[in-house]
C-alpha cells in the first residue's frame, strides 16, 4: 500500500490509482466509453493535484 510521506506535497498515488482504474475498466468497454472514463480520471487527478499545490501555497502567502 503506497502512503504519503509528506503533508500538502502532491500526491503522486492519485495517478498510479487513476491509471490502475481505467485500466480495470478497458474489458469490454466501447470507445465512447473509454474516452470517457479517460477524461474524468485525468480531471480528478488534476483536482487532487491542485488541492495539494494549494496547501503548499497557504502557509507561505501568510
Amino acid at each position: 500500500m503506497l502512503e504519503r510521506t509528506d503533508e500538502g506535497v502532491c500526491p503522486y498515488f492519485v495517478v498510479i490509482y487513476c491509471t490502475e482504474q481505467i485500466t480495470s475498466l478497458l474489458v469490454n468497454q466501447s470507445t465512447r466509453q473509454l474516452y470517457l472514463i479517460i477524461i474524468l480520471n485525468y480531471e480528478l487527478c488534476i483536482l487532487n493535484c491542485s488541492k495539494s499545490l494549494s496547501l503548499i501555497e497557504e502557509p507561505a502567502s501568510k
